[in-house]
């Protein structure tokens, strides 16, 4: 019983040291300072280094003075925790992509997908044509597969975009056939024609109407994406891209969305309202229902856009200020109060109320209008 004790305790024991060679936190530092990137990742692995305030400084001189011809290999290693770490620094997102570009000298490829995954993340596209561009030339077919199944995971308008071109890539080289289904032929249509001739109008109406119709919520979410960033379109294809970016979205919303597509319809639909239908009171309201499901700035420019149409409607809606965390609540009471106070710098809409908010916000600047209100 004892033996087998031992060797439980024993087996871990050879498995640390087998990866850590004993160096004190002291020596570890000193080899770092000299430039050994596997001291400086040690630091990390072994003793969290980089979650201390001494780390996090010492991390950033590091990695300005890692050289450019240091073993790529390691510096990728070594991004793991600047990525871990990067909204302690300051400019985290630059030292890492800094990082993956050294480790990306000569081309390592793994540090080219790991890039590319960080362009598509912020949706920096500039960046990701010219580094995708270099992958491609020298890229084999599971390279291709490896890019492909990258853009895979990013479920938006640029990822739809990303894996289509690499698709007809991969068909141009005879690497997968060309079996094109309904909506592929639709994604082509609408992602490779900015302008569209009038004779393929008929068939993305045809192709439009089969897809809404299926009920299927990932092929409607997907198609509405595309729709929603189309917003650049004239003539009859404007008309037909923003009917049916409404249509796509508002039928996605009734077919059991998960949150995030609940969330990203609702902010289309915003979008599209907000922008192209600014004096249709009935739809900004049917979207301010849902305001608790958009992104904070977008809730903040609906409610601003359907001031800009009736202040009175506005302010009916207060309830949503509570949750724009993007401006302080103050602020927002303040907002509400003169709403209620100036009505658009017309005749006072409602005393009572703006003196309500004025308490809310209790300000300085709230004091002194409350004040006003009072010798009225």
């Amino acid at each position: 019983m004892n033996k087998i004790y031992v060797s439980i305790i024993l087996i871990p024991l050879l498995l640390l040291t087998s990866c850590f060679n004993g160096d004190s936190q002291e020596t570890l530092i000193e080899k770092a300072n000299q430039g050994d990137i596997k001291s400086m990742i040690e630091l990390s692995n072994v003793y969290e280094f980089g979650a201390t305030k001494e780390g996090l400084k010492q991390y950033k001189i590091w990695a300005d003075d890692i050289d450019e011809n240091a073993n790529s290999e390691d510096i990728l290693a070594l991004t793991k925790m600047f990525y871990e770490q990067k909204l302690a620094f300051p400019n985290g997102r630059e030292i890492y992509e800094n990082l993956l570009k050294l480790a990306n000298r000569p081309l390592n490829k793994q540090a080219t997908l790991t890039l590319l995954n960080f362009y598509s993340k912020y949706f920096l596209e500039f960046k990701t044509e010219e580094l995708e561009s270099v992958y491609i030339k020298t890229a084999t077919k599971q390279d291709l597969v490896d890019l492909y199944n990258l853009y895979q995971k990013t479920n938006d308008y640029y990822g739809y975009i990303n894996r289509d071109r690499v698709k007809a890539i991969m068909v141009e080289k005879g690497y997968m056939e060309e079996k094109l289904t309904e909506l592929e032929y639709l994604k082509r249509i609408l992602l490779r024609r900015r302008e569209y001739r009038e004779e393929y109008i008929p068939d993305i109406l045809l192709l439009l109407s089969n897809i809404l119709k299926s009920n299927d919520l990932d092929q409607i979410y997907e198609i509405g994406l595309i729709l929603g960033n189309r917003g650049s379109q004239t003539g009859v294809m404007k008309t037909l891209v923003h009917e049916n970016t409404e249509a796509f979205m508002k039928k996605a919303l009734t077919l059991n969305p998960t949150n995030e597509i609940e969330t990203t319809a609702t902010f289309y639909l915003s979008n599209l309202y907000t922008k192209y239908y600014k004096d249709d009171l009935t739809k900004q309201k049917s979207v301010l229902i849902n305001a608790d499901k958009m992104g904070k700035a977008q809730r903040n420019k609906t409610l601003i856009a359907l001031y800009d149409i009736d202040e009175i409607q506005y302010a009916k809606n207060i309830k949503n200020f509570d949750k724009m965390l993007n401006t302080s609540r103050t602020k927002a009471y303040i907002n509400i109060a003169q709403i209620y106070h100036y009505g658009k710098g017309k005749e006072p809409v409602d005393i009572e109320q703006a003196k309500i908010w004025y308490k809310k916000a209790d300000t300085e600047q709230a004091k002194e209008e409350l004040a006003k209100l009072n010798k009225i």
